[in-house]
């Protein structure tokens, strides 16, 4: 410890200071104090022959006397466990001889004696120590008994790695492997030796054919438990499997991890946490739509090589691709449009009409309700227990359920004929089941055949909505049009002509847009907002959106939210959108 300051010292105090292991005194004046010795632990004071333990005034009469103490230090032991639990460190000071040095002090009224040690010999450690305290320490698990071995030879102090736990292997997650593009669907501007833009090919499709393996599932790995070195189970992380959907278009092999395509056409992928459904659409190819082919009408895609013609009518499920002009004539779709060529006064919709595709849901409901009304009153029937199961069908068909054959009927029809969103093989599958109904009661056995009709029916519209659905339209140039479109709107041409377009999401126009009007929910980007000689223009979007025009003529009106604008001059780099309340652009 070091020397008591003493403030403001009287000359006439006494003082006590050591030099080389000797007590010198000098005696105070008649008004001043003592000088007073501490003792220390590693030294013995000794006053006139008595040894004290304590504050003692002295004299220069007296005889002081300090001998050095010889002492053991004993063995310090401590553990450091690392966060994660799979690390202990053992702190080690081992037990020694110590022989104690004195220190010389300067003269002071009070003088606290102080030594320093030096070491003279570190008592051996045993092993059974280090094992025993590090167990006391609940140390059950990876003790590193070489190191300890290594401790207890070398005998210095210092931190050890004494112990280490079996750390966790952390779940590798399955993992799908597509063989087919799953972004085939955005639309690619290719330039050509010349710099223009090929627009007779600006979306590609992948066909896929029957049988073909369309993706991969790999197994992940589990992982492993590890143990802290505490002796506790650390718990890794679990693993994310992969669920494919079942389907009509695909067949999943587990052990193989396989994803077969069932048909030709083209893949649609949509993941969904770790659920993974697969649809296959079929597709059909015409070299054009005109009175000649009459209006078409396919529940997956149409590709038009050509023209599609005045009066005409394009409905399909999935996609829509024209490879030539549009005039006067009616696409939907139940996703995108592509049209490559011109649009002249068309009316364009994808993805937001019943027309494309049509829900089987109310169908399949009233066939359900139809057979659980049949179930119900064959458990209610007096005669199941007397007559067999066929007759008992035959008696109730032909009285309280006689309208089941009848919507076995309609249904099956409605299906076939109809644009409904459900594969044609179930529809095939479910009329051959169903019409037993009809008439060839023997072939129903039982009352499971029926709930297991209704498992099929309801597990069919569980997942008939698991459709790949953007519904964007892309388009060269348009006049005289009404576009709706679920997703977006791409005018990647010269531009847009007189024409209505609305859309969820947002509405590009490379061009030019000269009269009409623009509605979208995401934004609005165009490159030219009417023309010099003046052109109405109603651009309109909610306001949380924006609207960005590179330049606007006269007549063109923006509107965000509810607050409107109209230039009455050129102006450029337009970027509108609403600021505290306000319209600013």
């Amino acid at each position: 410890m070091p020397r008591e300051k003493i403030t403001n010292p009287k000359n006439s105090d006494g003082l006590v200071w050591i030099k080389n292991g000797k007590v010198f005194v000098k005696n105070e004046e008649r008004d001043g104090l003592p000088p007073f010795i501490n003792p220390c632990k590693g030294v013995a004071l000794y006053i006139n022959g008595v040894e004290c333990n304590h504050l003692s005034a002295v004299n220069e009469k007296d005889t002081i006397e300090l001998k050095p103490l010889f002492t053991v230090s004993n063995l310090q032991l401590d553990v450091e466990i690392s966060k994660d639990k799979l690390k202990c460190y053992l702190i080690f000071t081992p037990a020694c001889q110590v022989r104690h040095k004195i220190v010389d002090m300067e003269p002071a009224i009070k003088l606290d004696i102080q030594t320093k040690q030096d070491e003279l010999e570190r008592i051996k450690t045993e092993k059974h120590q280090i094992i025993e305290f590090l167990k006391s320490k609940n140390i059950l698990h990876g003790i590193k008994y070489d190191v300890v071995d290594e401790i207890c030879e070398k005998n210095l102090p210092g931190r050890f790695l004494v112990a280490e736990g079996t750390p966790k292997q952390d779940a590798i997650d399955d993992s799908i492997e597509y063989f087919f593009e799953v972004n085939d669907d955005e639309y690619n501007l290719r330039e050509d030796e010349t710099g223009n833009i090929d627009f007779k090919n600006i979306l590609e499709y992948k066909t896929v054919t029957a049988g073909q393996v369309i993706a991969r599932v790999h197994k992940g790995n589990p992982g492993k438990n590890g143990i802290s070195v505490t002796g506790e189970s650390i718990i890794p992380v679990k693993l994310k499997e992969i669920e494919i959907t079942p389907s009509f278009s695909i067949d999943y092999n587990k052990e193989t991890g396989n994803v077969r395509a069932n048909k030709t056409g083209r893949p649609f992928v949509q993941e969904k946490g770790n659920i993974v459904s697969f649809e296959i659409y079929d597709s059909v190819i015409v070299d054009e739509v005109s009175i000649k082919t009459g209006n078409i009408r396919f529940k997956g895609d149409i590709e038009v090589s050509n023209n599609v013609y005045e009066s005409m009518e394009v409905v399909a499920g999935q996609n829509v691709i024209v490879g030539g002009n549009v005039e006067f004539a009616s696409i939907f779709a139940g996703n995108n449009i592509i049209i490559s060529g011109i649009t002249i006064s068309s009316t364009l919709n994808a993805a937001m009409n019943d027309a494309a595709i049509m829900d089987p849901a109310p169908l399949l409901k009233k066939l359900i309700d139809g057979i659980n009304s049949l179930i119900t009153n064959i458990k209610k029937s007096p005669h199941r227990e007397t007559v067999q199961f066929s007759e008992l069908l035959r008696l109730l068909l032909n009285t309280h359920n006689r309208d089941l054959p009848n919507i076995v009927y309609e249904v099956s029809i409605s299906l076939r004929a109809g644009n409904y969103d459900i594969d044609s093989r179930f529809i095939l599958s479910l009329i051959k089941r169903a019409l037993p109904i009809m008439g060839n009661y023997s072939e129903i056995s039982d009352i499971q055949y029926l709930y297991q009709l209704i498992n099929d029916l309801k597990m069919l519209l569980s997942k008939k909505r698991h459709r790949h659905e953007k519904g964007n339209v892309t388009l060269t140039s348009i006049s005289n049009c009404d576009i709706t479109a679920l997703g977006d709107i791409k005018v990647v041409g010269k531009g847009s002509v007189n024409s209505s377009l609305y859309c969820k999401g947002k509405v590009n126009v490379a061009g030019y847009v000269r009269g009409g009007q623009i509605k979208a929910e995401k934004g609005i980007d165009i490159n030219i907002a009417g023309s010099e000689r003046g052109s109405k223009i109603l651009l309109s979007v909610p306001e949380d959106s924006f609207i960005r025009i590179r330049r606007a003529y006269t007549d063109t009106t923006i509107k965000v939210g509810s607050i409107a604008h109209t230039f009455f001059s050129e102006v450029r780099m337009v970027h509108a959108r609403l600021e505290e309340g306000k319209l600013v652009y």
